[in-house]
């Protein structure tokens, strides 16, 4: 089973924690229905939130399968270099 994830790409910094919380539980949900594969478009904001939910995720599911479906391989060109090498969750600094 696979599921998608599409959202916002500008999210209030003081949202983050509770949408990340909230994704979380969900994907907690999904895996133990039997989800293995999660898509996100490799867009920023809701997008790298979702893909970086997953990644986490696979700490404790190894068996999970993360698929970036970019729309174009340009697709990080003209983003700040600190979004193209993110590697953790985006943190609020409130």
């Amino acid at each position: 089973m696979t599921c998608c994830f599409t959202g916002h790409r500008n999210i209030q910094s003081d949202e983050l924690p509770r949408i990340q919380k909230q994704l979380e539980s969900e994907l907690e949900k999904l895996i133990n229905q039997g989800v293995k594969n999660f898509c996100a478009g490799g867009a920023l904001g809701f997008d790298t939130i979702a893909a970086l939910a997953v990644i986490k995720s696979k700490k404790e599911f190894p068996h999970v399968r993360l698929v970036l479906v970019l729309p174009c391989k340009e697709q990080t060109c003209g983003w700040p270099e600190a979004d193209i090498n993110i590697s953790d969750y985006p943190v609020s600094s409130a």
